[in-house]
């Protein structure tokens, strides 16, 4: 199984190798269509899709993206039943946001694809989650993270 690293390091890297263009200006939009191959006009404009933010795919490539974004989240949800997995998941997330300086639940969950609200209510992701952060605590103290 791969780790969690691993993982997340494989879905930036499909992500950033899909087609996207973006655009925050009328000239970053006509270089993005320039690029895509596509008219700047209203031809061009119907063969493009919004993914929020600025960013854009062609209408074609929506099945590729929906499937690619469907497989990850399946893939991180297959990575979630592990324990040992998630517990490593969370301490690189509270290292990547370092919480030894401020704790941020919310954000940290997000991460792994966990809703606090959730963590909080199911008593085996609670204790994941406190067994994580006692590791990582212990990095940071062994560490010197502060």
């Amino acid at each position: 199984m791969e780790t969690y690293q691993q993982i997340k390091a494989r879905h930036q890297a499909e992500a950033n190798a899909f087609p996207i263009g973006a655009a925050f200006s009328n000239q970053q939009l006509a270089e993005m269509m320039r690029k895509f191959g596509l008219p700047n006009d209203k031809t061009g404009y119907a063969q493009i899709v919004s993914l929020g933010a600025g960013c854009y795919i062609m209408r074609k490539d929506v099945p590729a993206w929906n499937e690619m974004a469907e497989r990850h989240e399946k893939e991180m949800k297959a990575l979630r039943k592990s324990r040992k997995e998630l517990i490593e998941a969370l301490r690189y997330e509270f290292a990547n946001h370092e919480c030894q300086f401020v704790r941020m639940d919310e954000e940290v969950c997000a991460c792994v694809g966990l809703d606090w609200e959730e963590v909080k209510k199911d008593a085996w992701l609670m204790k994941i989650y406190k067994d994580a952060w006692k590791l990582f605590w212990n990095d940071c103290v062994t560490n010197d993270w502060f």
